[in-house]
């Protein structure tokens, strides 16, 4: 495995293999943030040959999510990072390079990073979301950040784990994408 300081530079397509339009804003997001992408996948998975497919799907994806939920232009970088990771971490698996640990490691892992300016900055942005979701989120997210499991804390709220996991999901994109769309978060510099 090579590591590759310069990336070599990412194709931007306007419409999809299907012929769909994607959004402009999520299209100059993935070019905004493809070299931190690159690197991103190339430690989560050991090569970085399969960063542009990746990132390619996931523009895909967040363009139709965005669409669908009839979202305004936006920095669509938080969402790309998401399922870009989501996607490398799924290839890695294919390719037995990952051992799947469980689900406590999950806000860890999308808080992660090599760059201790980019871990103070997910920091202040974990505060921001902890401080604008719902109380009952916010409580769940201190649980899982303690290790809980979505087991455990259902049985402490006496629900199912299954329509906790959705709603605390839910609640915690709808702020992130609030989030993004305020004008004081900063964009990322790549």
């Amino acid at each position: 495995m090579g590591h590759s300081k310069n990336p070599p530079p990412y194709w931007d397509r306007t419409s999809d293999d299907t012929g769909r339009q994607i959004r402009d804003d999520v299209r100059d997001s993935a070019v905004r943030i493809w070299k931190s992408l690159h690197r991103q996948v190339e430690r989560i998975t050991g090569e970085s040959d399969e960063a542009g497919q990746l990132l390619e799907n996931a523009v895909r994806v967040v363009s139709i999510y965005l669409d669908k939920k009839q979202a305004p232009p936006q920095d669509a970088s938080g969402l790309l990072t998401v399922a870009v990771k989501r996607l490398a971490y799924r290839t890695a698996r294919k390719l037995k390079r990952v051992e799947a640990v469980g689900g406590s490691t999950e806000l860890e892992d999308l808080l992660s990073t090599s760059d201790w300016t980019e871990q103070v900055d997910r920091r202040i942005f974990l505060q921001e979301l902890m401080s604008n979701v719902r109380p009952r989120t916010r409580g769940i997210l201190r649980l899982r950040m303690e290790g809980f499991e979505w087991e455990e804390i259902a049985r402490m709220l006496r629900t199912d784990a299954a329509t906790l996991r959705i709603a605390f999901w839910r609640d915690v994109r709808k702020t992130h994408l609030q989030l993004l769309s305020r004008p004081n978060i900063r964009e990322e510099e790549e």
